[in-house]
């Protein structure tokens, strides 16, 4: 708990925060057990502490390079101006294992939800758009159904 609310402060400096992440992924729980996964929400308040694109790319790299050898699944949300196919690509993207797209599709007739995975290193995937749901128990996509837009 006492982790979760750190990490909630705008306050919070990079330095503090990959301190603490580094820490406390050590031992979590009673008894003491290493964590399994690590969410830091969101890159862009940490991001824009930083004036400068050279001076951001290089907090960037310097989460990556700590939270990597944590051996834990590690999830960095970010936000998209817009998401579209031709959009242009955030530098955390290129650094990035694995890059997972939540949109919000809308026409007039319809209006989606879709999950879709943009990349897996080293792994094949599927990288059409799928509907999901996000409810009490967690996200569900819904890898049988397919969005066509």
């Amino acid at each position: 708990m006492k982790l979760q609310k750190l990490l909630r402060s705008p306050q919070t400096s990079l330095s503090t925060l990959l301190h603490t992440v580094n820490s406390a992924t050590r031992g979590v729980g009673y008894p003491l057990r290493p964590a399994k996964r690590v969410v830091i929400d969101s890159l862009a308040t940490l991001i824009l502490q930083f004036p400068g694109g050279a001076e951001r790319r290089q907090a960037i790299k310097g989460i990556i390079d700590t939270v990597r050898p944590l051996n834990c699944t590690t999830l960095l949300l970010s936000e998209l101006s817009h998401s579209s196919s031709d959009r242009a690509y955030a530098f955390e993207e290129y650094l990035a294992d694995g890059i997972f797209l939540m949109r919000d599709l809308t026409t007039p007739q319809t209006s989606d939800h879709s999950f879709s995975v943009e990349k897996m290193r080293g792994i094949s995937h599927d990288r059409r758009l799928h509907p999901y749901r996000i409810a009490r128990g967690g996200l569900t996509v819904f890898s049988n159904e397919i969005i066509d837009h």
